[in-house]
């Protein structure tokens, strides 16, 4: 469904039978994440990719719902002035990178 997913990209099943939503979004370049504010959902977490030139140079952000519309929040509170737009800068999932543990029943 792309972009006009209204949840998430992807729904989780593990064999314990927890379920959880995933939403993907990708760069091909490093730039602004354009992520969209959704309201709170239990489960829901956001892989950020930025694809590499080769697949081993691909970056992977791992962040929870509240994680990423904090991250939201705060950029539009540090750019009143900016016109708005959904998401935030590139630079600001760094703290996010490689963190698998962030997934249930993922460990890193």
């Amino acid at each position: 469904m792309g972009n006009t997913t209204p949840m998430a990209d992807l729904m989780v099943g593990r064999p314990s039978g927890e379920q959880f939503w995933v939403d993907v979004k990708g760069l091909s370049k490093p730039n602004a994440w354009l992520v969209t504010p959704k309201p709170a959902l239990t489960g829901l977490y956001y892989i950020l990719v930025l694809v590499g030139r080769e697949r081993a140079l691909d970056r992977f952000f791992l962040l929870t719902q509240p994680e990423c519309n904090r991250l939201i929040d705060e950029y539009r509170a540090g750019h009143p002035n900016a016109k708005p737009f959904p998401g935030f800068n590139w630079g600001d999932a760094f703290k996010f990178e490689n963190r698998r543990e962030t997934l249930p029943g993922l460990s890193s």
